[in-house]
């Protein structure tokens, strides 16, 4: 069992390279978004960095941890990639349909209040009506 968890936070387990991306990810959009720093070479920056500290092995050869490098800075970049992909274009179609939104309710609110202007006209108009048809037998 102990060996199991030695194995499963490494350089070479998915779990750390899933952990760098999620990273990678979260800093590029804070910093692209916050300070307009280009979104491409930020995410190829922090995964090079990340891949540096987290990816490679201490026991290798330096050629080994160079392609270890290089490897894991194209896996983070790419699951950091992909994440943007699928994130801008969700928030754009979901900016969209509350801007519709919002445009039905100012017209439910402006149709509302215009119904609530003739409500006491129409009312004002039905009671005088009615309590001259009550009163125009006697007089």
């Amino acid at each position: 069992m102990a060996d199991d968890k030695k194995y499963l936070i490494n350089p070479t387990g998915t779990i750390a390279v899933s952990g760098c991306g999620l990273a990678t990810t979260m800093l590029t959009n804070t910093l692209g978004m916050l300070f307009g720093l280009p979104y491409n070479w930020t995410a190829l920056a922090f995964s090079c960095i990340f891949s540096g500290v987290f990816g490679i092995p201490p026991d290798v050869s330096i050629l080994h941890k160079f392609v270890f490098f290089v490897l894991n800075s194209l896996l983070i970049l790419s699951f950091a990639a992909s994440i943007n992909a699928i994130g801008p274009p969700t928030v754009k179609k979901v900016t969209e349909v509350v801007a519709a939104v919002q445009i039905q309710i100012s017209e439910i609110i402006g149709r509302s209040q215009e119904i609530a202007k003739k409500v006491p006209d129409e009312a004002e108009q039905i009671t005088q009506k009615a309590s001259r048809r009550f009163f125009q037998k006697w007089f």
